[in-house]
């Protein structure tokens, strides 16, 4: 955006209070210390801080699982400060899977478009993801998946190592 260049940076422990004042911004509900802690010591779980200027504006966490013998993302976390939103940024992280999945909050119904937008649909309602409201399980089967980054040897490599961590 204007001439300034923005960086994708892996998540890690020292940029978890970067994550949290993007939380504090893009989110009306607060996560308690566990789910950062969670984040910083998972390391099945995977995340980027979008940076411009060296300050951030957008993060992603997200787990690759093997559902049918397909490689999915689970999205555990995203925001976007609203001046950055609409640029495909976080989407992009997710071009070699087959499908992307994420729970949202009933009464969210901003991300629910966006969400909508970017070619989710709502599989189900759920309880028990969210203590004080249900959710919505949506999916988005991906049509920009990459088919030659991952080789028949590879994705049996990728359940191998999910196996390994059940």
């Amino acid at each position: 955006m204007n001439g300034s260049s923005e960086i994708p940076i892996p998540l890690d422990e020292s940029r978890i209070d970067d994550m949290k004042h993007l939380h504090d911004i893009c989110f009306n509900d607060v996560y308690g210390d566990s789910f950062y802690n969670l984040i910083a010591k998972n390391h099945a779980l995977k995340g980027a801080l979008l940076y411009h200027d060296q300050k951030p504006v957008g993060e992603v966490v997200y787990q690759f699982e093997m559902y049918n013998g397909e490689l999915v993302s689970y999205i555990v976390s995203i925001s976007v400060l609203p001046e950055f939103r609409s640029q495909h940024y976080i989407f992009d992280q997710s071009k070699f899977v087959d499908r992307i999945y994420l729970h949202v909050k009933v009464s969210n119904e901003v991300a629910i478009k966006m969400y909508n937008k970017y070619g989710f649909r709502i599989v189900k309602q759920e309880e028990g993801t969210y203590e004080d409201e249900s959710s919505y399980l949506m999916l988005r089967n991906n049509p920009d998946k990459v088919e030659t980054q991952i080789n028949p040897e590879m994705a049996e490599w990728v359940k191998d190592v999910f196996k390994m961590l059940d």
